[in-house]
Parts: C-alpha cells; sequence; structure tokens
C-alpha cells in the first residue's frame, strides 16, 4: 500500500509543482522568481519528515532544472550561438548532487574542437547572463571565478584534455592540483553527457603521487579544535551558517576557520 504522504515525500515526486513552473519559465526574470519558492518547498519537506539526505536530493535536482532553463532562455534569439556546440558541467557540491542553499554553483563547459576564440567569447557573454539570472534566483557564483562565464573554465574539449595532462604531471604550476580537485567531481547536466564527461580524465589519478599528496594536504588544512560544542562559534551568534559553522572544522581564535597552510614542497 502506497498512501498520500508516501507520494508527497518522495525526492522523485515532492518537488514536481516546482520542476513544471521552472521548466515552463518564458523569461528568466519569471524563472528567477520560480526558483526563490525553492527553500520554502525544502522547509516543508523537511516538517513532513523527509530525510535530510532526500531533501539535499530535492534541491540539487531543482538546481539542475534552474541552470538548463536558464541556458534556453539565455540563448533565445541567438541563432549564431548553437547550444549544441557546448556541454555545461557542474561542479563542486552540486556536481556531487550535494548542494545546499548556502552553497556556490561551480560551472565548467566544454566547446566541441573546432570552436573559435571568438565564437567563445560570445558564449562567455551569455554565460554571464546565466549567473546573473542564477543570482537573481538566490543561487550565488563563485567569488573566485570558478564559472563557466571565464576563460578559465570554459575550454574545448582537446583543451581541457592538454590542460588536464599537463595539471597531472606538475600539479603544483598554474594551480594543477586545485583544477584538479574541481574537475573530478565534474557532472554534465546540459548538452551531450558522454561528450564532455571531464571526470574521465583524471581516471588515472592515483597514479600521480605528487597530485595526490597535494589534494590529501588541501583537505587536511583545516583541523577541528573546539573541546565541546559549548565553545561552538554559533552559541555567540544569531547567525548560522551551516557550511562554516557545521560542515568546516573551526578553530577557537577570533578569526573563525582555520586558513589553510602554504602546501610544502613535495617530491614525486
Amino acid at each position: 500500500m502506497v498512501s498520500l504522504r508516501d507520494f508527497s515525500l518522495s525526492p522523485a515526486t515532492a518537488d514536481v509543482a516546482l520542476h513544471q513552473q521552472l521548466r515552463h519559465a518564458t523569461t528568466l526574470d519569471e524563472l528567477a522568481l520560480r526558483a526563490r519558492e525553492a527553500p520554502g518547498l525544502l522547509d516543508r519537506l523537511l516538517q513532513r519528515g523527509l530525510a535530510s539526505g532526500k531533501v539535499i536530493a530535492v534541491y540539487s535536482n531543482l538546481v539542475d532544472t534552474t541552470i538548463r532553463r536558464a541556458l534556453e532562455l539565455a540563448f533565445v534569439g541567438r541563432p549564431d550561438l548553437p547550444m549544441e556546440a557546448f556541454t555545461w558541467i557542474a561542479l563542486g557540491s552540486n556536481g556531487r548532487r550535494e548542494a545546499v542553499l548556502s552553497s556556490d554553483v561551480d560551472s565548467a563547459v566544454a566547446f566541441v574542437d573546432g570552436t573559435t576564440d571568438e565564437q567563445m567569447a560570445a558564449y562567455r557573454a551569455v554565460f554571464a547572463t546565466v549567473d546573473v539570472t542564477l543570482a537573481n534566483a538566490g543561487l550565488t557564483s563563485d567569488k573566485h571565478g570558478v564559472s563557466a562565464r571565464s576563460a578559465a573554465m570554459s575550454r574545448t574539449h582537446t583543451q581541457w584534455r592538454e590542460a588536464a595532462h599537463h595539471w597531472l604531471l606538475d600539479p603544483a604550476e598554474d594551480k594543477g592540483a586545485i583544477m584538479t580537485s574541481l574537475l573530478v567531481d565534474g557532472r554534465p547536466i546540459y548538452g551531450d553527457p558522454g561528450l564532455a564527461a571531464i571526470s574521465t580524465i583524471f581516471r588515472d589519478l592515483r597514479e600521480h603521487p605528487l597530485t595526490m599528496r597535494l589534494l590529501l594536504i588541501d583537505a587536511l588544512a583545516r583541523r577541528a579544535t573546539l573541546r565541546s560544542a559549548r565553545e561552538a562559534p554559533w552559541r555567540r551568534s544569531a547567525h548560522f551558517d551551516i557550511k562554516g559553522h557545521a560542515l568546516l572544522p573551526w578553530s577557537t581564535s577570533p578569526g573563525g576557520p582555520v586558513s589553510p597552510p602554504a602546501p610544502p614542497r613535495c617530491r614525486p
């Protein structure tokens, strides 16, 4: 037997109405307005008893739908820029389907080989419009430029492969380890999913010990120093940031989170 409650709390059906509204938005402004209903939906799902992991899955799907529709609307009236020429890749927490309301929308794009520099520049201008729409929808972009609108994050397939090969051979050069950590979780959400699976470029990552060591150093850079939850920073503040206060280890120093130390010089 399946009850109405079971149906309403299923991650596959709980957000059907909002998904439909996002898919059928006719303007970028309407899309942003509809997307701002997501936090309220998540709150209702939690109140009804849906597990937090499933609520995160619902939200990740909503973010994907919002990005896809923003791309479709942004390219209306641009026949000179065919959408078949690129694949949009979600990175970071959204790429892992672990997005929460405070997560940045990290992204990259892989263009088909043969796309000229001038064409890529024109595409990036449209991608900037997509970022503005996402910001209006309450979805923040990465402050460090991890966005398809930047030249570093939008390249042809051949350029991505050449860059990845260079990063694996020399991870300390040109932010190779950082770029690897960003792209290894890449998930295509628009375009040909088999054409730009950037993560497959790093399938032999474990065969590069220097890169693995730098990634490990970065992962362990922050160390938890709190002895008790009574020392937690949110007990002294009216604001609670789930990412900064709960997901990242905190220091008792006035400066808040411990800043990652400079990576030591490593030998292969």
